[in-house]
C-alpha cells in the first residue's frame, strides 16, 4: 500500500502532457502494385475493389504494364492506370475514401501519363473530382514513350472523411489518360476521443486511477479541506492517495495513522502547507471511515 501511496505522491503536482502526431501520406496503394498480378495486363470493371484500397467507378479502369506496348515504364513499379477504357463508351475511374480533418488543407500530388499510338492522340485527359468539385488536368506528349508529368491541387476538407475520385469522360481509343504515384498529405484526423471514466482529462488506458475523486479539492467523506486535488499525468491525484488509506484501514485509528503518514509526505515535498496538513487530518478524524 505504502508503494501505490508513495507513486501518487510523486505524481501529485504533474499535468497531462501530449504531442500531436506529425502528418504523413494518407493514400494506400498510391502506386497501384496491389494486389500483384499475375499478368501485365488486368482490365477492373467498374463497383471493383480488386485494386487494393482503391474502388472502380463508371466502366471502370485499365491497370497494366506500358512496357507491353514498348511505351516505356510505369512511373513507379510495375503497374499505371489507364482510365480510358478502350471498349467502353462511357467514362471511367477510379477513387478512394481517406479521413480527413474538417477545415484542413490537403495537397493531392500524382503523375498524368500519355503517349501517341494506336491511334491515340497523344493527350491525357484526367479529372480529378474532390466534394463535388471537379479539377481538369491535361497532359500532351506527341512521342511514342510515355512522359510522366507531375501534377498537384491543394483543397480543404470539408468533412471527416474525403473521396478522391480520378475520372476520365474521353471516347474510347481516342487517349491514353494514365495516372500513377498518387499521394496525399495535410494535416492528420482528429484522433478519436479516449474513454475518460473520471472525466480528469487522462484516458483510462493510461489512467492508474480510473476512479479518481473529480472534486477540485480533496474531499474525505464529505468533509471538504479546501487543499486544491490536480491530477497527474498517470490520471492520479492526492485524494488517490486517502482513497487507499480508506480502503485499507481496519480500524478508524489505522485509518487517520495512514492519513498523517500521507500528509507528513506531502508537506516534506512541499505539495502541502502545514496549515492544509491541518485541514486535511481535521476532515479525517471525524470522518465515518472505516
Amino acid at each position: 500500500m505504502r508503494g501505490s501511496i508513495a507513486r501518487a505522491l510523486y505524481l501529485f503536482a504533474l499535468f497531462v502532457c501530449a504531442a500531436g502526431p506529425a502528418a504523413a501520406d494518407i493514400i494506400i496503394n498510391g502506386s497501384f502494385e496491389e494486389p500483384p498480378h499475375t499478368g501485365p495486363y488486368h482490365y477492373v470493371p467498374g463497383g471493383s475493389n480488386a485494386i487494393a484500397s482503391w474502388e472502380t467507378i463508371f466502366t471502370g479502369v485499365e491497370r497494366f504494364d506500358p512496357n507491353i506496348y514498348g511505351a516505356g515504364s510505369a512511373q513507379d513499379g510495375l503497374f499505371c492506370i489507364d482510365l480510358n477504357t478502350d471498349t467502353f463508351t462511357a467514362a471511367g475511374g477510379i477513387q478512394q475514401t481517406v479521413a480527413t480533418a474538417p477545415g484542413g488543407t490537403y495537397v493531392l500530388s500524382f503523375y498524368g501519363g500519355t503517349w501517341l499510338d494506336r491511334g491515340r492522340i497523344g493527350v491525357a485527359n484526367i479529372e480529378v473530382f474532390i466534394d463535388g468539385t471537379a479539377y481538369p488536368f491535361k497532359v500532351v506528349n506527341p512521342t511514342s514513350t510515355i512522359v510522366w508529368t507531375p501534377l498537384t491541387l491543394s483543397f480543404t476538407a470539408m468533412t471527416g472523411s474525403t473521396t478522391i475520385a480520378f475520372r476520365n469522360f474521353d471516347p474510347p481509343d481516342e487517349t491514353f489518360s494514365l495516372i500513377d504515384s498518387v499521394s496525399l498529405e495535410g494535416p492528420p484526423p482528429p484522433p478519436p476521443i479516449p474513454v475518460d471514466h473520471d472525466l480528469d482529462g487522462v484516458a483510462d488506458v493510461v489512467d492508474q486511477c480510473p476512479d479518481s475523486d473529480p472534486s477540485a479539492t480533496i474531499v474525505i467523506d464529505g468533509c471538504d479541506t479546501g487543499v486544491p486535488n490536480p491530477v497527474s499525468e498517470d490520471g492520479c491525484k492526492g485524494s488517490d492517495a486517502f482513497a487507499e488509506c480508506a480502503a485499507s484501514a481496519r480500524n478508524h485509528g489505522d485509518f487517520v495513522s495512514c492519513v498523517a503518514y500521507v500528509t507528513n509526505q506531502m508537506k516534506k515535498s512541499g505539495a502541502i502547507t502545514g496549515e492544509q496538513k491541518g485541514a486535511i487530518m481535521s476532515c479525517a478524524a471525524q470522518a465515518n471511515i472505516p
